[in-house]
């Protein structure tokens, strides 16, 4: 996750993907990618269907590679729209 959000925002220093820090609900405190930063990603805190298209973004594969259970095909995923 660090390298694929390094990448995606071009800064080095990064040291991962931001979690949301903002309450929605009462079990999804800090279980989603910061709304403000990746809103139309699947791993969203406050995506719905009509909202916008689901998609994976590259930060959620390499979520689900670093795991060691999966293993990503980044072709698939859709950059969010924010800071790419």
């Amino acid at each position: 996750v660090k390298r694929v959000t390094q990448n995606h925002f071009d800064c080095s220093s990064m040291l991962g993907m931001r979690l949301e820090n903002q309450p929605t609900s009462d079990d999804c405190f800090g279980d989603h990618w910061e709304e403000r930063i990746a809103w139309d990603s699947t791993m969203s805190a406050l995506l719905t269907p009509s909202a916008v298209p689901e998609s994976l973004s590259p930060f959620t594969l390499a979520l689900l590679e670093d795991t060691g259970w999966y293993k990503a095909n980044f072709t698939m995923a859709k950059s969010p729209v924010f800071g790419y």
